[in-house]
């Protein structure tokens, strides 16, 4: 198989042409729903343990830290936003707080608005003195939690992100390296699953508002939003004679713009020779048809890895398989392992994964193949082949 030079670059970033509002430098704090600064108002409502909870965050200190893109057109942008939420009390006669809830919202790709990465929660908080857990305090109404110390439930993975809208930032804002902000509404919306030790609950953010004074930074050399997604991050050197880049070393992000099939071999491993000798043909013909965009790759074994250099031309990258991980559609993260194989869509997004099992179905590792690399552009569904194929593979609309 024969691709062209490897584009050694980082992933591209695009500038949204709309604002929202996001995480830097500067806090703006209200404290106890007071009249200045950001206020919050709603509650959070959720089941745990059989029991309905609901906190009110009306009363809660708020702080959001944030920076805007700062240009002199007439909107700006905002790449991240982070909104700290937490409920004034007393204990032994102390100010402390309680039940506090952190939001971190970051740019998702150009049209998608800021997307959650990172959610807190704590059920049970610490109270420290010179960096030490001195004491707790409980969020009231909250259930009894079986654990001790400080307990902080934390964002779940595999969900849909939800979003936060704000205000446009435009002029003389947009153009201020800080800018003081007056009535900013923030509006959370979608549901989120929190866990902690094998407990969780989930809850919707729709049901929490803020809004207020807040003052933001501007930076005039940040991006807004992505445009590729993350792709697993690792550098090894391609050692196949055949491929463009052998003796140099490089990374996944060199294929961006393509699709990218990723396999785990070895020169000593029949399966994967086999695998090998399914996807060259493909991609052969590919190149016939004038077709560029399908970049194929494997993660060589270093123990005998010359019986490959024969079977295919693609990029051997000499290295452990373990360094490929992948987040799974069910959250769970897998290293690769031998005969495995991953696929990327043009964007980066994972599209599909055949998994190894000592003894590949070739039928079943062609069909994956060709369901990458004909999948739909605008959607592709997501094709998942478990043990070697044995059973086939199934395709799932994402």
């Amino acid at each position: 198989m024969h691709i062209g030079n490897p584009r050694f670059a980082t992933a591209l970033l695009a500038l949204s042409a709309t604002a929202c509002v996001a995480g830097g430098t500067n806090t703006s704090t209200a404290t106890g729903g007071g009249t200045q600064g950001l206020i919050a108002t709603g509650t959070l409502a959720t089941n745990i343990d059989s029991k309905a909870v609901t906190i009110d965050y009306s009363k809660a200190d708020v702080t959001v830290t944030m920076t805007h893109k700062q240009t002199s057109d007439a909107l700006a942008c905002v790449p991240s936003l982070t909104i700290v939420a937490q409920i004034p009390t007393t204990k032994n006669g102390a100010a402390v707080h309680m039940c506090k809830l952190e939001l971190d919202f970051t740019a998702g790709f150009a049209g998608e608005g800021l997307l959650l990465t990172d959610a807190k929660f704590y059920a049970r908080q610490g109270i420290y003195a010179s960096g030490a857990l001195a004491d707790t305090i409980d969020c009231a109404g909250w259930t009894t939690e079986p654990a001790k110390g400080e307990v902080m439930y934390e964002l779940a993975a595999g969900q849909d992100p939800p979003t936060i809208g704000m205000n446009t930032i435009a002029q003389p804002y947009a153009g201020e390296a800080s800018a003081a902000m007056s009535n900013v509404l923030l509006s959370p919306t979608g549901k989120l699953t929190f866990k902690f030790k094998g407990r969780q609950f989930s809850t919707a953010l729709d049901t929490l508002n803020f809004k207020g004074d807040v003052t933001s930074t501007g930076d005039p050399n940040i991006a807004c939003a992505k445009t590729y997604h993350d792709l697993p991050s690792w550098q090894l050197p391609d050692i196949n004679p055949k491929s463009p880049g052998v003796n140099t070393t490089y990374g996944l992000e060199a294929f961006h713009g393509k699709r990218i099939i990723v396999d785990m071999g070895a020169g000593w491993c029949a399966a994967c020779i086999a695998q090998a000798d399914v996807a060259t043909p493909i991609h052969t013909q590919l190149t016939t048809q004038g077709r560029s965009d399908v970049a194929f790759v494997q993660i060589i074994d270093t123990n005998q890895p010359d019986p490959m250099f024969s079977h295919t031309e693609e990029p051997l990258m000499a290295g452990s398989w373990s360094v490929h991980k992948q987040v799974m559609p069910d959250g769970s993260t897998r290293a690769g392992d031998k005969s495995d194989a991953y696929a990327y869509d043009y964007d980066g997004r994972f599209m599909g994964f055949f998994e190894g099992n000592g003894t590949v179905y070739t039928n079943a590792y062609g069909d994956f193949i060709n369901h990458v690399i004909n999948a739909d552009k605008a959607k592709p569904d997501f094709i998942s082949c478990p043990t070697g194929g044995a059973s086939g593979c199934q395709v799932t609309a994402q």
